[in-house]
């Protein structure tokens, strides 16, 4: 009967599905994908309540065995079970070889057919719908990435949330990779990048850089964590844009954004060849607007005016720029403006020093004299102020006196253009914007207007930026005498100014000396934070305790499996060698009896011969016999001599025989030694063959165990060192964390928060600390 397991729709993850992301993010040399991520949590979640039914849920990547019972997991929520009835091995030349598993579900009448042993199905992250064809897939059935594609916009964003809580973790898009694993990305590699991009002129995709600037591989198994680690370093610079195509990621290098407005400075030579030369403002423009060969600048009079770019002479040449030299009567030492465009489908502004941007479009000659005649006459008064005065002002003081002196009425940034624009006359103090003088001074300034300086400090913030440079509170005096080294004047005359404002809000005093209000906070919240520094320095000691202790009881188990698998070493090198010689004495003694068996043999046909050869003389006898039996019959009477006659022939026949007799006998006593050798050679055979057995179970029984015992070492010593590895890094940690700086440096920010007003004490808990 189907079960519901689990339901994604109201997802929620626990700590302990956090740090298992954070160890799986940590111990992956390569970025790590979002969808990556909620597989790996729901197919936890799916084994978890699987494991306890002591079963596994089906996943393609993973590998089963004939008669191994297993869950599914349907689009409705619910899961079957299912046995695998035939495992078949396939291969298809997409995807390569995997396994096709045939399953038998429960409830259903037909056997249906899935992967196996197949980490790039195509429908590991896709939804059936979206993939038609593979075979041996059923799509009745979901798997861990089905769901977490079907589930990513409820999951995606919650994983994000709690990734980019970790301060260790770095990311491009949806892929996460933990900062310690990802390489280095130099300044030079960094420019290198940047001139390949510029000269291709087009974006350039990740992988390319890759591979043509770092010399990496696509094949490399650092390739994903290099291209990771500089896409995450071009996202923050701001030489480089990002784009993306079907390609993945794509850079580009951004063009410099031009000046608003550039001053370019004529001489002779220029007016008289009709050119302008390119400055480094210029440069921008040209590669900002993506020209090379001619530029269209706008005149604010009714014409647009070419100009052609030579680059290895750095001008901007033509006929047309001539001639507005000419109308405009230009003369050496005059200044020209240009004005960037708002676009690059725009052109640039072209004017003179005595046109305005807002109003000059189609004003008469007449218009621009007059405004030119004004400005000219206000820069003589403000010259004027200057020498009478021989001292810097501000240029708000400047403004203010102008105006009063000689009720001149202009505004604030004209007053700054004029300045800005003569500065064969004007100059600026190098230390504070504001504070203008006359170039005839130098080398030896005169003083500071007392109110100019006033308003330098107001302008710039100069407390607020003293205040930000030291990091700490200050007294009123301290400041005046980090502001004398400011202006180039006494401390004393800067006391004398007042230039604290105690109503301002973003200040506020420490018991005689003066802060920032935001200090507090910060500090604060660095109370807190060392706190928790202190709290996790404890935690870690005992950690780092626990470890070394487990590392010694490892260390220790080793130890005794390597002597154990010394002792077993030895055994079993004892057993090879009585087997050795075991050997050496069966080929021996088989040897002897064949060598026994031939000499059998050869006496079998040596008897067989003799034999043969002893039936001659036996018949000869007879027949001898026979015929002498009939002669004395018939010749008796012939007397003795013929009776004795045949007597020495037979003699000799006689003489033969017994002979061959006594020689077959010997021969059998021999053939009957040599048969009991090889009875007594067959059973010692058989015995040392049955020792030989024995001995060869009983060494394979002891490499098998010390097999067992590598392993044992082998998975011990692995634990081993990542126990090592921990206690490296926990101690690496320990040392970081020094508890009696941090304490003193706690306790020092705290004596600074009570020196603040009531409204910002807090309580002291160094004694508990």
């Amino acid at each position: 009967m189907p079960v519901k397991l689990i339901n994604l729709d109201d997802f929620v993850l626990e700590p302990a599905e956090i740090n298992r992301i954070y160890r799986f993010i940590g111990n992956q040399y390569r970025p790590v994908q979002i969808r990556e991520l909620a597989e790996l949590i729901i197919r936890n979640r799916l084994e978890g309540l699987a494991a306890a039914r002591n079963r596994r849920i089906y996943s393609p990547e993973q590998k089963y065995s004939v008669g191994e019972k297993i869950f599914f997991y349907t689009h409705e929520g619910e899961i079957v079970l299912a046995e695998v009835m035939k495992i078949e091995a396939s291969h298809l030349q997409q995807y390569g070889p995997y396994k096709k598993i045939t399953v038998s579900i429960q409830g259903c009448e037909k056997e249906k057919e899935y992967v196996s042993c197949c980490p790039n199905l195509p429908l590991r992250f896709k939804l059936p719908s979206e993939e038609k064809d593979f075979p041996h897939v059923e799509d009745q059935m979901s798997t861990p990435g089905q769901l977490a594609t079907k589930y990513e916009e409820r999951i995606g964003p919650i994983l994000t949330e709690v990734l980019s809580k970790n301060d260790e973790l770095a990311h491009v898009g949806d892929e996460w990779c933990a900062k310690g694993l990802l390489p280095s990305i130099r300044p030079d590699e960094v420019q290198l990048c940047y001139d390949y991009i510029k000269k291709r002129g087009a974006p350039v995709p990740s992988d390319e850089l890759v591979q043509n600037v770092f010399k990496c591989s696509s094949d490399s198994p650092k390739f994903e964590i290099f291209r990771f680690s500089l896409d995450h370093h071009l996202l923050n610079d701001r030489k480089f844009v990002k784009y993306h195509s079907s390609e993945g990621i794509k850079w580009d290098v951004l063009k410099p954004i031009p000046p608003n407005v550039m001053r370019n400075t004529l001489d002779g030579n220029s007016i008289a060849h009709g050119y302008i030369k390119i400055t480094r403002g210029l440069r921008a423009l040209l590669e900002y607007s993506e020209v090379s060969d001619e530029i269209v600048f706008k005149s604010y009079g009714e014409y647009e005016i070419r100009g052609y770019i030579d680059l290895s002479l750095e001008r901007i040449y033509g006929e047309e720029i001539k001639q507005w030299f000419i109308e405009n009567k230009l003369k050496p030492g005059d200044i020209i403006y240009i004005k960037s465009p708002g676009s690059r489908d725009d052109h640039a502004v072209l004017f003179t020093a005595f046109e305005h941007v807002s109003d000059s479009r189609g004003k008469e000659k007449d218009k621009g004299k007059a405004i030119q005649k004004q400005k000219a006459d206000l820069r003589h008064r403000i010259y004027n102020l200057l020498v009478s005065r021989r001292e810097y002002l501000h240029v708000k003081e400047i403004h203010r006196l102008v105006g009063e002196l000689f009720h001149q009425s202009v505004s604030l940034p004209t007053m700054e253009g004029i300045l800005s624009a003569n500065k064969h006359l004007f100059t600026r103090l190098p230390s504070v914007r504001g504070l203008w003088g006359l170039l005839a001074w130098e080398p030896k300034p005169p003083s500071i207007d007392p109110n100019s300086i006033l308003l330098g400090i107001n302008d710039e913030d100069w407390v607020i930026r003293i205040l930000e440079q030291e990091g700490k509170p200050l007294t009123v005096a301290e400041m005046a005498e980090r502001l004398s080294s400011v202006f180039i004047i006494s401390k004393e005359k800067i006391l004398e100014l007042n230039f604290l404002d105690p109503n301002d809000e973003r200040i506020v005093e420490f018991d005689g000396k003066w802060g920032l209000k935001r200090w507090i906070e910060v500090w604060k919240q660095r109370v807190k934070q060392i706190d928790r520094e202190l709290r996790r320095y404890q935690d870690l000691r005992k950690v780092l305790l626990m470890m070394k202790e487990r590392e010694k009881k490892d260390a220790e188990n080793v130890l005794k499996l390597k002597r154990v698998k010394v002792l077993l070493h030895n055994e079993s090198e004892k057993i090879a060698k009585q087997i050795t010689i075991a050997n050496r004495k069966f080929l021996d003694q088989e040897k002897h009896k064949k060598n026994l068996a031939a000499q059998l043999t050869l006496l079998n046909e040596e008897i067989s011969r003799v034999r043969g050869h002893l039936m001659i003389p036996l018949a000869f006898v007879s027949v001898f016999l026979g015929a002498l039996i009939a002669i004395m019959g018939a010749y008796l009477e012939m007397g003795m001599v013929i009776l004795l006659a045949p007597i020495p022939p037979l003699c000799y026949l006689a003489n033969r025989y017994i002979k061959k007799r006594f020689r077959i006998r010997a021969m059998l006593e021999k053939q009957r030694e040599i048969k009991n050798n090889i009875f007594r050679l067959d059973k010692y055979l058989r015995d040392a063959e049955e020792e030989r057995r024995i001995a060869e179970e009983k060494l394979a029984e002891k490499l098998k165990k010390i097999k067992l015992v590598e392993n044992r070492v082998a998975a011990l010593s692995k634990a081993l060192e990542k126990v090592r590895n921990k206690v490296e890094d926990i101690s690496f940690e320990v040392k970081n964390l020094n508890p009696n700086k941090l304490i003193s440096e706690r306790g020092s920010i705290i004596d600074l928060i009570k020196l603040a007003p009531t409204q910002f004490e807090v309580n002291d808990e160094r004694e508990r600390v």
